[in-house]
């Protein structure tokens, strides 16, 4: 059984690391879609300025849009698995695990944490 539980850990692990990796990608190409659209235009230095402040704060909205997805689908297995036993709960500690945090006061039994079910940067 234990074995079992082990697998689910990884393929969670695995599952949320290819769904950060495949959204980073697609920034990234969008980004060199911009770039390249704003090298063919002969735009002033201001309105280039303005361009990129807004394109990096798109992406850091996309990235925590990212994490929220991703934080969501821990707490869909913490629920799911019977690990917490409300959904609004397992959000909580999933957040507060992803950031390190540690102030919600939430916490897995003990069995729950000899398993990889831990959000990447997850500290005890």
């Amino acid at each position: 059984m234990e074995s079992v539980n082990w697998i689910w850990g990884l393929s969670l692990i695995a599952l949320t690391i290819a769904i950060h990796a495949m959204g980073v990608v697609m920034m990234a190409i969008v980004g060199l879609g911009i770039r390249d659209r704003l090298e063919t235009r002969n735009l002033g230095f201001r309105r280039v300025i303005l361009i990129v402040i807004g394109v990096v704060g798109g992406v850091g909205l996309l990235l925590a849009v990212l994490h929220g997805i991703e934080a969501a689908i821990w707490a869909a297995a913490y629920v799911w698995l019977g690990a917490l036993n409300f959904p609004k709960d397992a959000i909580l500690y999933s957040l507060d695990s992803m950031t390190t945090r540690g102030a919600s006061g939430l916490m897995l039994e003990q069995h729950w944490l000899q398993i990889p079910m831990k959000p990447a940067g997850y500290s005890d």
